[in-house]
């Protein structure tokens, strides 16, 4: 975010001091966002021993191709620095440390979530429309959208209830026998 007038903005004026060329900048920039996408899809936390294991999928177990950042764990740590994601450790009481990776707030501003949708889109390419339905209903339930969609809804209407999903056993639907009695016996609740 910059709060610089637009005649200031344009790159060949400016040139970020830390960044050698645009080519390493892209590639730092590529694996943030794709570890940002990879923590945010799995709810905001991601265990290190995860972490770990997508980092020797994408072959950066020990090396990354970030000039300046050859060893992974020194990328890790400028991450660190720069907010977008950070390590939280919680000591057990085992004598053992839990250690998670998360959001940091520039990883959740410059990502965040339309950023790990968008990187997920990419990944898998042009769907059908039943298989992008799915795709979708997967990266929200991944990233948590329907929980706060639906924690939002029930704080707008005031603690409202709300049927959901599936019905119980003894539920019935709209337009079934016995609606009536219901709607009187939540009122009778109310008062």
């Amino acid at each position: 975010m910059s709060i610089l007038p637009t005649q200031f903005r344009q790159p060949n004026i400016i040139a970020p001091p830390a960044v050698p060329t645009s080519e390493d900048e892209s590639k730092y920039v590529a694996i943030y966002t794709l570890l940002i996408s990879l923590i945010s899809l799995t709810g905001g936390t991601l265990p290190d021993a995860k972490m770990e294991r997508y980092l020797r999928r994408l072959q950066m177990e020990d090396n990354t191709p970030v000039d300046g950042f050859e060893k992974t764990e020194k990328l890790l740590k400028r991450l660190e620095k720069d907010g977008y994601v950070f390590k939280v450790k919680e000591t057990t009481g085992a004598g053992e440390d839990d250690v998670y990776w998360c959001l940091g707030p520039r990883g959740r501003v410059e990502v965040g979530e339309d950023g790990a949708r968008g990187l997920v889109r990419s990944v898998y390419g042009e769907l059908d429309g039943e298989g992008e339905e799915e795709l979708e209903r997967k990266m929200a339930r991944s990233l948590g959208i329907g929980e706060r969609v639906e924690r939002k809804e029930a704080t707008q209407n005031g603690g409202e209830r709300k049927k959901r999903g599936a019905r119980r056993r003894g539920e019935r639907e709209e337009g079934e026998e016995g609606e009536e009695e219901e709607d009187e016996e939540d009122e009778d609740e109310d008062e």
